[in-house]
């Protein structure tokens, strides 16, 4: 049966580790020109995305939002403009003889976005959470918190297993989950059970699972080949539903009510008024939505982390 959100409030925030890194795997232009960025921001202010995710580890994201909201925007502040989610870098590569100080990560980043406090900090690998340094390392992050530093602390994950077991250590105030129509592990009712109980507020990403849901069939790595009949599958259904892949792939927002936020990327300006453009397209689509195509999408996830989970992919 489907449940259709709240389709007044939107939805969207905004992914930025295309401002700082070559990403995806259907990226052909690379990194977006200062200028460009200027008006992917100006649009999504627009459009009332209203929420950035970026992090250390995407090159240098951060301090090219830091110059573009600084220096461009017409709003007040960047406080005032947007809600900033960044995240803390993995920490397995800390020096043992050194203790690893979050309250240090936290101060590059603001400097490097030029701003004061930030909505959230989240850990970027959840396995750090797992460590035995791990609660030390949530103290120290909950610590900013208490400052007024930022108003939430989660962490980023990648497996439903990790994200169980972090709800059970620490008292999480958001978590980014990767969501889409191949990867519908994070559907399960008792994961949402959990964290609608502990009031925990979702971020899902990889929506187009790094562009792979969008491209031609033709132009698929060989790689992807064992999987050819899933994603077959998946545009087989765009055109049951004369839609095109994109709105089909947006719709998964408008039908899960446990999403408080979807985080898409893009690499133009035309390409993010092309996503919100589907985005709303996605919402009509919904409305006209079989149980029995539900059920046909239920039957597209895989649980083959080989083809869900993007860094296990071949590099090139």
């Amino acid at each position: 049966m489907k449940s259709v959100i709240n389709t007044n409030k939107m939805k969207l925030a905004l992914g930025t580790v295309q401002f700082g890194l070559d990403y995806g795997i259907s990226n052909q232009a690379g990194k977006p020109s200062f200028c460009e960025i200027v008006r992917i921001l100006n649009t999504a202010y627009e459009y009332s995305i209203d929420t950035l995710d970026t992090a250390s580890a995407y090159g240098d994201s951060e301090l090219v939002l830091g110059k573009m909201l600084r220096e461009t925007l017409t709003a007040s502040s960047t406080e005032q403009s947007f809600n900033i989610v960044t995240k803390i870098p993995h920490l397995s590569n800390t020096t043992p003889s050194k203790t690893t100080s979050i309250s240090e990560y936290f101060d590059n980043s603001l400097k490097h976005l030029q701003t004061r406090k930030i909505d959230a900090l989240m850990f970027h690998n959840a396995n750090d959470l797992l460590t035995n340094e791990g609660a030390s390392y949530f103290q120290q992050a909950t610590d900013l918190k208490r400052q007024g530093l930022v108003k939430k602390i989660g962490v980023s994950v990648y497996q439903p297993q990790q994200l169980e077991t972090i709800m059970e250590r620490f008292k999480l105030d958001i978590v980014q989950v990767p969501f889409n129509y191949l990867d519908q592990r994070f559907s399960q009712p008792a994961i949402q059970e959990n964290l609608a109980k502990q009031h925990i507020e979702v971020h899902v990403r990889s929506l187009f699972l790094q562009g792979l849901l969008l491209m031609p069939l033709e132009r698929l790595n060989d790689y992807f080949q064992p999987y050819l009949g899933q994603i077959q599958c998946f545009h087989a259904l765009c055109k049951q539903l004369k839609c095109q892949p994109l709105t089909l792939a947006l719709a998964l927002i408008h039908t899960n009510d446990f999403i408080d936020k979807a985080v898409v990327g893009c690499c133009s300006n035309e390409q993010l008024i092309q996503i919100i453009s589907h985005y709303q397209r996605a919402k009509v689509l919904v409305d006209s939505l079989t149980n029995e195509t539900f059920e046909q999408l239920s039957l597209l996830a895989c649980s083959d982390e080989a083809l869900i989970n993007p860094s296990l992919w071949p590099v090139n």
